[in-house]
């Protein structure tokens, strides 16, 4: 018996990623006109998504895979045998965790084998790490009892700061008023974010890019003083040939780039840059 590694997308684990660590990724749904849904990284390569993205009207929305996808992924390594750890997007942010839930469930009367599902508390960077974190678990020989355990305290180590350009999106997603994001583009005002117990929350506000991305590296700097104890990432758009790469700015050892993709990008827009971080598994 072996304990097989799930996440959803949002997580944004690199598909050339995912086949060399043998991951399976349950894609979330896109739609850019509410009626027609793609499989992210499936039906809508990070390209497309992007380039979509950056269209004037762009307003794009997420959904959760269906109970069936999960409930399918799930029984093929149940019949091998194997036990399941799916770590999903924040319940805060996605009704992802849930689904995959209710898949868990429903499959636990049919086999003895187990299916663990993780509410990472983060999306992007931080949902990366937490599940890289349990692969490394995984290939030392823990059992899922631990698995679950130790996940359930790093992933409140874990965060991402962000900063971005444009406000629209935040706006279309009510995640501030459109006055205030009118206001911010007249003034150039950033916003300085932070992914924190689930949710999305604003730590500050500053005028200019150069000097949002300063604060930062400020923030995380001094909220993560023993870095090295931390494993850490830098997010960005890949397609973005103007966005900082913040593992340049970063005084840190095997900082590791990631590539943001639609569960965060439907919210922020096609300009985010950021950093995120998790404790290290010991």
């Amino acid at each position: 018996m072996s304990i097989k590694l799930f996440s959803d997308s949002s997580a944004d684990i690199s598909p050339k990623m995912a086949d060399a660590m043998d991951i399976t990724i349950i894609p979330l749904y896109i739609s850019f006109d509410g009626k027609k849904y793609y499989r992210e990284n499936i039906d809508l390569s990070p390209e497309k998504f992007y380039t979509l993205l950056c269209q004037p009207e762009a307003a794009p929305k997420t959904s959760c895979p269906p109970l069936a996808e999960f409930i399918s992924a799930f029984e093929k390594e149940l019949k091998k045998g194997n036990d399941v750890v799916c770590v999903c997007i924040s319940a805060k942010l996605s009704s992802s965790y849930q689904t995959a839930v209710n898949a868990a469930e429903i499959l636990s009367d049919s086999y003895d084998n187990r299916v663990l599902v993780i509410d990472s508390i983060g999306a992007t960077g931080s949902q990366t790490l937490l599940v890289l974190e349990i692969y490394k678990m995984i290939e030392n020989g823990l059992a899922l009892e631990d698995i679950g355990r130790i996940s359930e305290e790093l992933k409140y180590t874990s965060g991402v700061y962000f900063t971005l350009d444009d406000l629209s999106f935040l706006q279309k997603g009510g995640r501030i008023g459109k006055a205030s994001a009118l206001l911010g583009t007249i003034l150039n005002i950033k916003p300085i974010l932070k992914v924190e117990d689930g949710e999305v929350v604003p730590v500050g506000r500053i005028r200019g890019r150069k000097k949002a991305v300063e604060e930062v590296l400020r923030q995380f700097s001094n909220n993560i003083t023993d870095k090295d104890s931390y494993s850490i990432c830098a997010l960005k758009f890949e397609q973005d040939e103007n966005a900082e790469n913040l593992a340049e700015f970063l005084d840190c050892k095997d900082v590791i780039n990631i590539y943001l993709g639609a569960a965060i990008g439907c919210h922020t827009g096609p300009t985010p840059v950021g950093v995120a971080y998790i404790k290290k598994y010991r």
